[in-house]
This record gives structure tokens, C-alpha cells and sequence, in this order.
């Protein structure tokens, strides 16, 4: 009596068309990033004439000088009691607006990153009337 073992018929191994988690979807925003969203737009709306008139002149802004003209540590979230965490939290903010794409990324020049004014100042006028973001 002969006894032969045959494979399964069936591939078990994974093939190319596996499948992801996200499957080239991108997610919707959650509602608290939609809220800060709102409140970075209302602060970048109430502070782009002060950008307007200090850099008419230069090329350059550094990224630690937009965030200080935005005044965008004066809308960090309340749990950041100390100076540190609201700096990290306004950085975090730019971060997300380079992340959302509303603003180009800066470049390094002199080992600081900088954005370029012209797109610079284009781009938030955009995101503060909403056309963006």
C-alpha cells in the first residue's frame, strides 16, 4: 500500500495583492484637529499684517521668527503650563500646517530652517480665508 502526501491545491503563502491597513486612503481629520485648525487659522488671520509689514524687504524668515510673529504659543492647548511645552506646542502647530500642506517646507540655510516669504505670506493668506486647509 502506497501512501502519497500531496500539497494543498491552494497557495498559502502571501501574494502581491495584500492587503494594507489604510489601502491608499487617506483618513479624515479628527474633530480636535479640525478645532486647532480653526483656532491656527483665526490666529494666523489676526496676525498676517505684522509678517506683511516686518519682512517686505527680506527673502528669508526663520521658522522660530514665524512662530513668534504668529504669537502661535498664546493658543497652546492649557495643559502646557510652562514656557518649554507652549514652544513645543506652537512648533508642533507649524509642523502640522507643513504636514497638512497649507505652507512649503522650509529650507536649511545656515543651519536654520527658513521659509521663503513671498509663498510664505501667499499661502497663509490663503489658509486664513479659508481657501486652504
Amino acid at each position: 500500500m502506497n501512501i502519497t502526501l500531496q500539497a494543498p491545491t491552494t497557495d498559502t503563502r502571501k501574494n502581491d495583492r495584500r492587503k494594507t491597513a489604510r489601502e491608499g486612503k487617506r483618513r479624515g481629520s479628527s474633530a480636535s484637529t479640525k478645532r486647532r485648525m480653526n483656532l491656527i487659522r483665526r490666529q494666523v488671520k489676526w496676525n498676517l499684517d505684522v509678517i506683511e509689514r516686518e519682512y517686505v524687504l527680506v527673502s528669508m524668515i526663520a521658522r522660530d521668527d514665524l512662530i513668534r510673529l504668529l504669537r502661535l504659543e498664546a493658543i497652546a492647548p492649557s495643559r502646557c503650563t510652562t514656557a518649554k511645552a507652549r514652544a513645543e506646542a506652537a512648533d508642533n502647530d507649524v509642523q502640522m500646517l507643513i504636514a497638512k500642506e497649507v505652507i512649503q517646507r522650509p529650507k536649511r540655510v545656515n543651519g536654520k530652517y527658513r521659509f521663503e516669504v513671498e509663498p510664505l505670506l501667499h499661502d497663509l493668506r490663503l489658509f486664513a480665508e479659508g481657501k486652504i486647509g
